[in-house]
């Protein structure tokens, strides 16, 4: 696996990627090493692919599995290669993930069947419109899918539709 990835492109790793995360606790530190040093230039080479993939995992209750991640994402961080844009980006993930965690977990008042994004949750009211990918002086695209910079487009109405259950928990 070592003489693989500093042979293989990174993107190969794109589809094996889920199964690679998912050993991160590896308790054989030179298989751990190999491992982060995969996912760290798989997270650098193709971040729009990459990051959302490690936020589930930064925000596990396996505290665990959350530890390991967030010290691999500033592995990430602390590379010399690394554009400021891939660490705002990782930023920008790790931010809207908890605010989706939020959104989640709060309580709907009785006998509410509708709420509006954009008047109860303005922290996540995302713009329906996706930003123009740019590029950079490299020629490389960019595009910030959950950039929070992104002009809001109020013209959309935004609504939370909730079906209640007949059985209350």
């Amino acid at each position: 696996m070592e003489d693989l990835s500093g042979y293989l492109p990174e993107y190969m790793f794109l589809s094996a990627l889920p199964q690679i995360i998912s050993r991160i606790c590896h308790k054989n530190p030179d298989a751990f090493a190999v491992l982060r040093r995969i996912i760290v230039n798989v997270v650098l080479a193709c971040p729009d692919q990459a990051i959302w993939q490690m936020m589930s995992v930064s925000r596990s209750v396996v505290l665990e599995r959350k530890r390991i991640c967030n010290m691999i994402l500033d592995n990430v961080h602390h590379q010399p290669a690394i554009g400021q844009a891939i660490t705002e980006q990782i930023k920008e993930a790790l931010d809207l993930c908890d605010k989706l965690i939020a959104l989640c977990i709060t309580p709907v008042p009785d006998k509410v069947d509708k709420l509006s994004m954009e008047k109860h949750f303005p922290e996540v009211y995302v713009p329906t419109t996706a930003p123009t990918p740019q590029r950079d002086d490299t020629g490389s695209t960019n595009t910030l899918a959950y950039n929070s910079r992104i002009e809001r487009n109020h013209g959309v109405a935004s609504a939370l539709q909730f079906e209640l259950s007949q059985d209350r928990p």
